[in-house]
């Protein structure tokens, strides 16, 4: 086994020690000393340091396939699961059994976007900002909004953190990273 030292030549300088492996490669902390936001970046068998980027962001979206949707879905449009096996309908924040909500229909006859950042299709006539927390309408079936829900009968269903408003008013959905959490009805 033998020791080096990896310099780092950018803005984000700084010294790692690095210990070779016995079967090929380094270990050690590749970002200790960095500096300004940069990270070590792992590329195939090299090791980059800079800003995280969104080249070098990773996002993982995870769909099902083999359901029945509503009729005449659009993309981004917000499901839940009917009683009926794998049938879906357009949820909506009226009440605990139309807005716990399963996934948003992605374009694929029967399949929907689960889990990542997902393009939601929103109520018109909104003020958005990236960075809004996002709910479920209760206005416009299968829709999101930035108003909370605050009416009696309504439920209150997180949906996720908008991150970006490019296109809003176009009818085109936008990218939210998608954390649905459980329903919770207003009483009072």
């Amino acid at each position: 086994m033998s020791v080096g030292i990896l310099t780092i030549e950018t803005t984000g300088r700084g010294v790692v020690s690095s210990v070779q492996k016995v079967n090929g490669g380094f270990g050690g902390d590749v970002s200790t000393g960095l500096t300004n936001g940069y990270v070590a970046i792992v590329s195939g068998n090299a090791i980059g340091v800079g800003p995280l980027t969104a080249a070098a962001s990773v996002n993982i979206n995870q769909t099902r396939n083999g359901y029945t949707l509503w009729a005449t879905p659009a993309v981004g449009e917000i499901g839940y699961m009917t009683s009926t096996n794998k049938t879906l309908a357009k949820a909506i924040a009226t009440g605990l059994s139309t807005s716990n909500v399963y996934g948003v229909y992605e374009g694929t006859a029967g399949t929907l976007d689960i889990n990542g950042v997902i393009n939601l299709l929103f109520d018109t006539g909104l003020t958005l900002l990236s960075g809004n927390e996002i709910w479920l309408s209760p206005t416009t079936a299968g829709r999101a909004t930035n108003v909370r829900p605050s009416t009696i009968g309504q439920t209150i269903v997180s949906l996720g953190i908008l991150e970006d408003i490019t296109g809003y008013g176009g009818g085109s959905a936008l990218p939210v990273k998608w954390n649905p959490q459980l329903p919770q009805l207003i009483v009072n």
